[in-house]
C-alpha cells in the first residue's frame, strides 16, 4: 500500500505531491494527503488534485515552502540540527504561528516517540 504526501496539507493547493510506501519515512515538511491505497489510486489522486511542476504559485506561501524545502534538503544529519532554535511538542498541542526559518520543531506522540521533524 502507498500514500500520497504533499508540501501543503489541504485542497485545492496541493503542491509537490509524490507517492511513497505507507510505512516510509519522509521529510517533516511533507504531510500525508491521501491513502493508504494501491499505487494506481495514488497516481490518479495526484493527477486529479496536485499542482504540476512549473505551474504558477498557488499562494503567497509558495516562497516559504521553497525556503523550507531548501533548508530540509541542506540538512542531512542530526549534527546539522545542533545549535538551531528548538521547539519540542506533543501532537495536538497549541503552537504559536510565528515563522522562524531555522527553528527545528520536533513533534512527538503521547508516548514520546518522534513522529515529525520540521523547520519553521
Amino acid at each position: 500500500m502507498n500514500i500520497v504526501i504533499s508540501l501543503t496539507e489541504a485542497l485545492p493547493a496541493l503542491v509537490a505531491c509524490r507517492t511513497v510506501a505507507d510505512d516510509a519515512v519522509y521529510p517533516g515538511i511533507y504531510s500525508q494527503v491521501f491513502g493508504p491505497a494501491d499505487p494506481a489510486a495514488c497516481e490518479r489522486f495526484i493527477a486529479d488534485n496536485c499542482g504540476k511542476p512549473g505551474e504558477a504559485s498557488m499562494s503567497a506561501d509558495a516562497g516559504a515552502l521553497r525556503l523550507a524545502g531548501a533548508i530540509a534538503a541542506a540538512t542531512n544529519t542530526v549534527a546539522d540540527l545542533v545549535g538551531r532554535p528548538l521547539r519540542v511538542y506533543t501532537t495536538g498541542d497549541l503552537l504559536t504561528d510565528d515563522y522562524v526559518p531555522d527553528r527545528v520543531n520536533i513533534e512527538q506522540d503521547a508516548t514520546g516517540v518522534i513522529v515529525k521533524i520540521w523547520f519553521g
